[in-house]
């Protein structure tokens, strides 16, 4: 059985975040240094889960979820184009 990874729990907000409850899903703060939002991503390459910094420490609720969802795109084009190379009858002299 896989181990499970550890859990990414933020208590402490920035003030202007009202409803932390409203945060898209794998979203957290990391309040090191000045603070930066977090998001937890599956890596399919290395098959382990990744964070990336998304966004500053002021960025609003509406920043936070367009760079979640700019993300999640890259993440999907990324997978689709990695289909369709290993799907290919010719990949490049293999």
């Amino acid at each position: 059985m896989k181990k499970k990874g550890r859990t990414r729990f933020s208590d402490k907000f920035p003030s202007h975040i009202k409803d932390p409850s409203k945060l898209p899903r794998h979203t957290w703060f990391n309040k090191s240094g000045a603070g930066k939002w977090m998001l937890d991503y599956y890596d399919a390459a290395s098959g382990k889960w990744r964070a990336k910094r998304i966004a500053g420490p002021l960025a609003s609720m509406t920043e936070i979820w367009a760079a979640c969802e700019a993300q999640e795109v890259k993440i999907k084009q990324l997978s689709k184009a990695c289909r369709l190379i290993f799907k290919s009858p010719f990949r490049g002299g293999i």
